[in-house]
């Protein structure tokens, strides 16, 4: 049952859907996963509008359980600063 589930994962390419996730993203890989190129996060990141990607030198595919610390730090940040709201601004067509 497990393989099977793995070939149904690994057979679904949603990479045409990545643009549609407009959404703050954090993509964090570790530089020596053995399943994916630290190259892949980045392609991620070029793909998603607002993504950006952290790496964790020296852990592998499960940094969150590799480097626990350093991965809860890597989001609490990331979701600190997604949370700050941001100042937008539309007058159109008033005069001050």
């Amino acid at each position: 049952r497990l393989a099977q589930a793995w070939r149904s994962l690994v057979a679904e390419d949603a990479r045409p859907l990545l643009p549609r996730i407009t959404v703050p993203t954090l993509v964090v890989a570790g530089t020596e996963s053995s399943f994916y190129a630290a190259e892949v996060a980045a392609e991620i990141c070029r793909r998603m509008p607002r993504a950006q990607a952290a790496l964790l030198s020296g852990c592998g595919h499960a940094p969150h359980l590799e480097r626990p610390e350093s991965f809860n730090a890597l989001v609490a940040d990331f979701v600190a600063r997604a949370a700050r709201p941001t100042m937008t601004c539309a007058h159109k067509g008033r005069s001050s």
